[in-house]
């Protein structure tokens, strides 16, 4: 009979009508409801009995309350609470309480919860952490704004100075009190919703919470805040290069094409002045000659546009990205700072970063002879990358150490 039930209502009145028909008894359609209301309860007592289900007593509702509190304690948010709730007594077999119970028993686990978890947070902060958070909600003298509404900016868009004004913000979370804080043992998701939390109140609200949520709350945000400040430097960083190609690349294209029709030009014309000393008889014909014939300026300009089309098929696009250096040597050397791993057979890349570090703090002025270049320098460039004097370009070095990190 258990499995009648999971027919659909139409096969059910089917089969009621055909079974009636032939025991020749009147169909029953539906059961109309007891006139007596222990016969009810009678009923719904026998099918609870028959599925094993209970109800909401006293041992199965602090086995809820328990059993939220340790999800709190691993993470879960309590936004999930209730759904959560409703799932373990259906796992259970518990019949749940009215749905305005139920609503108020999750709000009160989730209140004492949540502050058994700020108080557990605090109790890891220590007074030097403490005073260090105290400081991000102050405004310092000149400033317009604390540092914590400094951190909750978001990233603009990726220029030399804006990264570099970036790069600054983030070298003021690191200090040795903010970097002692250890949220070890916490769900990374909780700690994301309380840093989430902290987002929506300014420094003036979060001084007026008590001390335990106050640094509970700044400390997430300031676990958090590392982790996503890192990010978005990593972001602008190849925003910046992205736009950098993309102009190169585009100012490389448009000369390209009118250098290739002055070119084409000039070998037509210089193509004609060989032709002109070639022709049989006429080896003795002076070079004066052909000036006169073609003209001698028309020559020298035929033979730069043709230098120059040779030029930029070598290297015009490595020349276009060396005009837009400067913006990038402005922030790189802070950015090259940064905690910086790669996978393995990426050393070169590695040994490139170290280098040029040393090269900015002066303890290696000069550029020694085993600068990495596979690795770092694309194949296609490396004749670009030496002058004329067989030094390297450290702009177009830098420029591939920049690409290949990004």
């Amino acid at each position: 009979m258990a499995d009648f039930w999971k027919i659909s209502p139409l096969s059910r009145s089917a089969f009621s009508i055909t079974s009636a028909r032939q025991l020749s008894l009147a169909p029953v359609l539906s059961l109309g409801r007891s006139d007596r209301e222990a016969t009810e309860v009678g009923y719904e007592q026998r099918l609870r009995d028959y599925l094993g289900y209970q109800s909401l007593d006293s041992a199965a509702r602090g086995n809820l309350e328990e059993n939220l509190r340790s999800q709190l304690a691993q993470g879960m948010l309590p936004e999930a609470l209730k759904q959560h709730a409703e799932d373990v007594l259906r796992f259970w077999r518990v019949i749940p309480p009215a749905a305005s119970t139920l609503n108020r028993l999750v709000a009160s686990i989730a209140a004492t919860g949540r502050q058994e978890i700020f108080d557990r947070i605090a109790a890891r902060v220590s007074q030097a952490n403490r005073r260090a958070l105290d400081q991000l909600l102050q405004i310092g003298e000149g400033d317009s704004q604390s540092p914590l509404a400094q951190f909750k900016e978001y990233p603009p868009e990726a220029t030399g100075e804006s990264i570099l004004a970036y790069l600054e913000r983030h070298h003021l979370l690191p200090s040795p009190s903010l970097q002692e804080i250890d949220l070890s043992g916490f769900h990374p998701h909780l700690i994301h919703h309380l840093y989430q939390l902290a987002r929506k109140y300014d420094a003036q609200a979060l001084k007026r919470f008590v001390p335990a949520t106050r640094y509970a709350l700044l400390s997430c945000f300031v676990v958090e805040t590392q982790r996503t400040l890192l990010d978005h430097l990593i972001q602008m960083h190849d925003q910046f290069l992205t736009t950098m190609c993309r102009r190169s690349r585009h100012a490389f294209e448009e000369r390209h094409r009118e250098f290739r029709r002055r070119a084409k030009k000039g070998v037509e014309t210089l193509l004609t002045a060989i032709e002109i000393l070639l022709q049989p008889g006429n080896s003795t014909v002076p070079v004066k000659d052909v000036y006169e014939k073609i003209g001698q300026a028309c020559l020298r300009d035929a033979l730069a546009d043709c230098r120059e089309f040779q030029w930029l098929e070598e290297a015009g696009y490595q020349n276009e990205l060396r005009a837009r250096y400067s913006p990038l040597r402005r922030y790189l050397p802070a950015f090259l700072e940064l905690p910086f791993q790669a996978e393995p057979g990426a050393e070169p890349l590695l040994r490139g970063i170290q280098l040029l570090r040393e090269m900015n703090q002066g303890s290696s002025p000069t550029w020694p002879e085993n600068v990495p270049i596979t690795g770092i320098v694309p194949a296609g460039w490396q004749p670009a990358l030496r002058k004329e004097d067989g030094t390297i370009d450290r702009r177009l070095w830098e420029i591939s150490l920049a690409l290949s990190g990004s």
